[in-house]
């Protein structure tokens, strides 16, 4: 059973002052993880959009090691003498374990809490909040990746995907009427190990007090980039301008080629996978094995069969391993499809990569003594011509007695 606590923080007035606390919050969440709620929720003028439906959202790592997930709306007239909109943040607190539930990703959270009522602004007076009990989560709905790559175009996307995955700070303006599909297509987009480093805000204006990795914060470019001058944080107004003036990187060109070739699936799976030390290392080595899969069933036979006769066994974590085998697998059945329909002439040409995948190859080395019988003019030669092995020759001595 996973446990989610929470807590709300909005603006009141009662007996001991009025302004913006916490409400109301389970006993779960420790009075560090208060402190540090309290400070990272926005108040009076915080929310980018003005209107009345106006809705922001937030990630973060509290220092406790848990997570939080917020989600902030106006919520009424302010208490105070400043007047305008309230707002009000509900936050969401969970540990590691309770967010791989979600596959990593804040918005399926808020999805589920928000189907059982959890955005209800009631409370008692006494601030006592009950946590919410999860059971089940694997078969909520998955959201298609595709959108964060049709909204920004595919340059864009490949952009900010980039960044996200970078330990440093982009503020992007001018895009909020996509903001939770943007972030979301790219928290899912990257491995789900590292979706908890990406903290994000969307619709609230910067502050360094909520300075996150992604931060989408509306038309506020003048305010942001004079909070941060001098500090490490990149300001984008234009994502798609930003995008060609550099190249992509392996992973991302490897997501935008599963859309194209239809791999989402295997995309969704991939991403999904216990990635390690190791397999973090080596994002871009699996990022080209992947794109070699996608492209397998275009490969030319000669390129398939170098690949089996490469005895290609990628070290280095189970998550390229896996990559290989699934693209020998997939390289077999297509290999002995084309093979099995090949004209004599063809299959003396492709012989000498035909015997060196045999050498690494079981299922290719079963293919390679039914194929033989069907070329009547192979001498011992031409069949030795890729090993140059004693194995060779005794399999061609074998092949050839009457």
């Amino acid at each position: 059973m996973t446990r989610i606590d929470r807590a709300i923080f909005t603006s009141v007035r009662s007996m001991s002052g009025q302004g913006y606390r916490i409400v109301a919050a389970s006993p779960g969440i420790t009075l560090g993880e208060r402190k540090a709620i309290a400070k990272s929720s926005p108040s009076h003028g915080s929310m980018t959009d003005e209107s009345d439906d106006a809705i922001g959202w937030a990630f973060y790592e509290l220092v406790s090691g848990r997570y939080c997930v917020a989600r902030s709306h106006h919520h009424g007239q302010e208490q105070t003498a400043r007047g305008g909109k309230c707002v009000l943040t509900h936050s969401f607190v969970v540990d590691p374990d309770a967010l791989g539930a979600f596959g990593g990703n804040p918005f399926s959270l808020l999805r589920y809490v928000e189907a059982r009522n959890g955005l209800d602004t009631c409370y008692d007076k006494s601030g006592h909040l009950e946590p919410l009990e999860v059971a089940g989560v694997g078969d909520l709905a998955r959201i298609a990746i595709e959108r964060v790559f049709t909204i920004l175009k595919f340059d864009g996307a490949g952009f900010l995907l980039d960044r996200a995955m970078q330990d440093e700070c982009i503020i992007v303006t001018g895009r909020l009427d996509h903001g939770p599909d943007i972030v979301e297509g790219l928290l899912l987009s990257m491995p789900a190990a590292m979706r908890g480093a990406c903290e994000f805000t969307i619709g609230l204006k910067f502050a360094l007090s909520r300075r996150r990795r992604v931060m989408l914060i509306g038309p506020d470019p003048t305010r942001a980039s004079r909070l941060a001058r001098g500090r490490k944080v990149t300001l984008v107004s234009d994502v798609e301008k930003q995008a060609a003036a550099g190249e992509p990187s392996q992973w991302s060109s490897m997501v935008a080629d599963c859309l194209r070739t239809n791999r989402l699936v295997d995309l969704a799976n991939l991403t999904n996978a216990p990635f390690d030390e190791a397999a973090l290392s080596a994002l871009d080595g699996i990022a080209q094995l992947q794109v070699r899969l996608n492209h397998v069933d275009s490969s030319s036979t000669e390129t398939l069969l170098d690949a089996l006769g490469s005895d290609a066994t990628a070290g280095g974590s189970p998550i390229e391993a896996s990559l290989v085998e699934d693209f020998n697998r997939a390289a077999r059945g297509i290999l002995l499809n084309r093979l099995r329909h090949a004209e004599p002439a063809t299959l003396k040409r492709h012989w000498p990569a035909i015997l060196a995948a045999a050498e690494t190859d079981p299922v290719m080395a079963d293919c390679r003594n039914a194929l033989r019988e069907r070329i009547p003019d192979l001498d011992a030669a031409t069949v030795c011509v890729s090993a140059g092995t004693r194995a060779c020759d005794d399999r061609v001595d074998k092949s050839t007695t009457p």
